[in-house]
């Protein structure tokens, strides 16, 4: 939720975005803030909805954000995961390696499962002409268990057939089109009106949680805490590249061009 205001203390006295919790927790439980900060903190009273005139319900105790101090924790991830154009075509020739052998290693298995659910499949067939001619009924009881056991199998190839499937329909270009984005993440949202904003948001990010306010922990029955924080949690790719160490990425590539231009000069001084 969130609301305008006047900024006062802005030497433009410009208008000020703050959001704050809607407590739509409520709707469903009148009663989840007090379970969850207790009674003793600085949330506000809300009507409780569909109930007695008068009853009041604790909302959510965090405070207001100015929609600035959000949007810098946003550019903050951006910046971490930025990295220029020379650092991406390093990463995209890495990606298209790494799609080409897990594609020949999906393509492998593929075949291998494919061959053995052949197999089950035709072992289930010959257990189902026999299923109309046996009489004894011990043997088909034990036969009942074994053909159960087959159906089990099949089931467990087909789902395993149907990851690898699913891994070869990985759009590799989509991805590489996604990591060009972070070379200029920042200068690309600051560009953009409010609704591309939000969707570029919602490409990059799969939660952003921020927190202040003061209240007992445990329920209300622990110590009395002042908390304020702001995590964003990134969506794939940016939450690996993130995790990249960029400078030693690219001088290990190097060291790979490198030691193949040693090989070649060799083979070609030995080989002329």
């Amino acid at each position: 939720m969130s609301r305008t205001y006047k900024d006062k203390n802005s030497a433009q006295a410009k208008d000020s975005i703050y959001y704050h919790c809607s407590n739509g927790k409520s709707l469903v439980d009148p009663n989840f803030y007090q379970k969850k900060f207790g009674t003793n903190h600085s949330g506000v009273y809300t009507s409780k909805k569909k109930s007695t005139k008068g009853q009041k319900v604790i909302g959510c105790p965090q405070r207001w954000w100015k929609e600035r101090e959000i949007e810098e924790l946003i550019l903050h991830e951006f910046d971490a995961v930025h990295y220029d154009d020379s650092v991406y075509e390093a990463l995209k020739r890495v990606v298209r390696k790494d799609y080409d052998e897990r594609m020949q290693f999906a393509d492998k298995e593929i075949q291998g499962l494919r061959v053995k659910l052949g197999k089950n499949e035709k072992m289930i067939k010959a257990f189902t002409h026999k299923f109309a001619i046996i009489t004894d009924k011990k043997l088909e009881n034990d036969m009942m268990k074994a053909y159960d056991k087959l159906k089990k199998v099949q089931e467990d190839l087909r789902e395993e057939l149907e990851i690898f499937e699913e891994a070869k329909g990985i759009d590799t270009d989509k991805t590489i089109d996604t990591m060009r984005l972070a070379c200029n993440l920042r200068e690309h949202y600051q560009s953009l009106d409010l609704e591309k904003q939000k969707e570029l948001l919602d490409v990059c990010f799969s939660e952003i949680v921020v927190c202040k306010g003061r209240w007992k922990v445990n329920g209300g029955k622990g110590k009395e805490v002042n908390s304020e924080s702001l995590q964003a949690i990134l969506n794939e790719p940016f939450a690996t590249l993130q995790e990249i160490k960029i400078d030693e990425f690219v001088a290990q590539e190097r060291d790979e061009e490198v030691n193949l231009t040693k090989t070649k000069d060799m083979k070609a001084s030995l080989f002329p």
